[in-house]
């Protein structure tokens, strides 16, 4: 059988042979829908000798969706392709869907289910290096469900999603099939029954290529990267820095570049640190009239940018994956926001992406009096759809007051399951509180008192900086009095607001770094972030990051100590990324002459 005829006719096979296996009644409809009365409708599948051809498996990405499945087994009726799971008959699914968004390709199942290929392609010298991906739970079912995803490779298992439900929205994984032959997606019940476990395996794809996969420099944890830009540091030209960047599925760094000689611009990377120039012109999208300060990049990658134009009005742009602005997006490509967008601080970032593509916006506004003098401002949450509009269904007409004459210090952040936290301040800095609202923007009773947790005591606060996978809050001491200068702190509090005590002493975890430069350690320059094994890398300032373990000590087996030294002299640290294998990208800058923005990748 052909290529091209093997692919067209696999979508229609597969369900046909999903058919052929009967189902039995549906249930009585009771309090459990269902699974009343203990019904359940397991299916299996097996790929017969010689019905369908081999796994090819082409240089570049392979949609699990063109290769034969070897063999299959689903917790109620047959897995559906391109569909979700449904109910006990074959195409009885609906289209994909998690938290709003619909997706063309992947497998709808419902738990217990297993579906397995092969990873040997018929292609002579073609090796498979990278699956990668996305999960979750069907929209179909609401916010039932729970279940837990896994992928397992030669019998061994590499990547659990941990209990995922329908309040979740989807979560991307990345593993390396390197030398692999067997390959299982595997959706477990999540430890209490089947119930509505309706689970979604979105493009699952497999990255291969040409040769023998050579596997890329290794080190200890906590040092330079070899294997990028050959000494892990990569240096930019001029009076340029990286301001913000983006790691692509396959490995692709997409940066945004700040440069007052050469005009701000998009530059994209090869996995390598090299420029890749088949993006754009050599590399490089030049953002004429625009002062670029954030980017993200959506599930279908399209870019959003963020920033302010020329006259200080603040807008939101979106661009399509190889850097044209997309002018079907608010006006001409762009939305411009009435009122001020909150300055980006070290961590927080004044805009988010969500899973179905919208944008939501920290905005400060100000209202005069009758003499032109600042009477009150509001700091808000401004929710924008995918098309540019202010969504209807956030807050009212698209916003949510969130401080009356204070302002969102921190955040937005978005969490796993889609609800929303923010930091926030009066107008004299204090008291600050942690807010969070639901992903309609009402505040989440669910968290704290009516969804605030004050974080203040004396004249020490405890500011957001990240959200970890599990959805708990990671905050740090900001001292808003003059003191002896000390470590700073790191505060881990829970999903529901209460401070997490198995985390350091009590909850804290001071950050002791042997042999720091002197006023690395106020209290208040620091950056966090979470990685995807829970563990917490902290900035305190000036060149340094340090890695705590999930329960707050410091991790001595990265870099010296549990710390690692760019050794950037007069440099600081301006953003922290973890990259989805665990590496971390990391640039700097150095404002004092010669100004220089630097690019750096640790190995985990």
């Amino acid at each position: 059988m052909s290529r091209f005829t093997h692919r067209a006719l696999l979508p229609l096979t597969l369900p046909l042979l999903l058919l052929a296996c009967g189902q039995g009644p549906t249930a009585s409809p009771d309090n459990l829908g269902p699974y009343a009365n203990g019904a359940t409708y397991p299916w299996s599948y097996t790929q017969a000798p010689g019905t369908v051809t081999p796994l090819v498996l082409d240089p570049g990405a392979n949609n699990l969706y063109y290769e034969p499945i070897l063999s299959a087994t689903n917790g109620w009726g047959p897995i559906e392709v391109n569909r979700s799971n449904g109910e006990q008959q074959g195409g009885d699914g609906k289209p994909l869907t998690v938290a709003g968004k619909t997706y063309d390709v992947g497998y709808g199942v419902h738990a217990d289910s297993e579906l397995r290929w092969s990873l040997k392609s018929t292609l002579a010298g073609v090796t498979c290096n990278k699956l990668d991906g996305y999960v979750g739970v069907d929209d179909e079912v609401g916010d039932r469900g729970s279940v837990t995803f896994q992928i397992w490779l030669d019998g061994a298992k590499v990547w659990d999603s941990g209990v995922m439900t329908g309040r979740d929205g989807t979560k991307f994984y990345s593993v390396d099939t390197t030398g692999k032959s067997d390959l299982r997606l595997v959706v477990t019940n999540g430890g209490d029954n089947v119930y509505y476990d309706h689970a979604d395996w979105i493009q699952p794809t497999v990255h291969c290529q040409q040769g023998t996969v050579t596997q890329p420099p290794v080190g200890p944890s906590g040092t330079l990267d070899p294997s990028f830009d050959g000494d892990g540091q990569l240096l930019l030209d001029g009076l340029a820095k990286f301001q913000d960047l983006h790691v692509f599925p396959d490995g692709r760094i997409l940066t945004l570049i700040q440069d007052r000689e050469r005009g701000n611009r998009l530059r994209r990377l090869l996995p390598n640190g090299q420029t890749d120039t088949t993006y754009g012109q050599g590399g490089d999208v030049v953002l004429t009239n625009l002062v670029p300060r954030q980017l993200l990049v959506g599930l279908d990658g399209t870019l959003l940018i963020q920033g302010v134009e020329p006259t200080g009005v603040p807008f939101v742009a979106r661009f399509s994956p190889s850097g044209v602005l997309d002018t079907t997006y608010g006006s001409g490509g762009l939305v411009k926001l009435p009122t001020m967008v909150t300055e980006r601080s070290l961590n927080g970032s004044p805009t988010v992406i969500t899973p179905d593509g919208a944008a939501v916006v920290t905005t400060l506004e100000f209202f005069l009096d009758s003499n032109g003098l600042i009477q009150r401002t509001e700091a808000s949450l401004v929710r924008l759809t995918p098309q540019g509009t202010p969504d209807p269904t956030f807050g009212e007409g698209g916003r949510v007051v969130v401080s009356v004459n204070g302002v969102v210090e921190d955040g937005p952040f978005l969490l796993p399951d889609g609800r929303i936290a923010v930091g926030a301040s009066e107008r004299n800095g204090q008291p600050y509180a942690i807010v969070r609202y639901t992903s309609d923007g009402q505040l989440d009773a669910t968290f704290g008192a009516g969804g605030r947790v004050n974080t203040c005591a004396a004249s020490v606060c405890f500011v957001l900086q990240d959200v970890d996978p599990k959805g708990r809050l990671l905050t740090t001491s900001r001292i808003y009095a003059v003191v002896t200068p000390q470590p700073p702190r790191v505060r881990r509090y829970l999903p529901d607001g209460r401070v997490d005590t198995t985390f350091g002493t009590n909850g804290d975890a001071d950050v002791v770094v042997p042999n720091a430069p002197a006023g690395s350690f106020n209290g208040n320059l620091i950056l966090v972030r979470a990685d995807q094994l829970g563990r917490v890398l902290v900035s305190p300032g000036a060149d340094l990051v340090a890695r705590l373990l999930s329960d707050g000590r410091l991790d001595e087996r990265f870099g010296q100590g549990g710390v690692f030294r760019a050794n950037l002299a007069d440099a600081s640290l301006q953003r922290l990324y973890v990259q989805p294998d665990g590496k971390l990208l990391m640039s700097f800058s150095r404002f004092s002459r010669p100004e220089q923005g630097w690019l750096l990748r640790v190995l985990p």
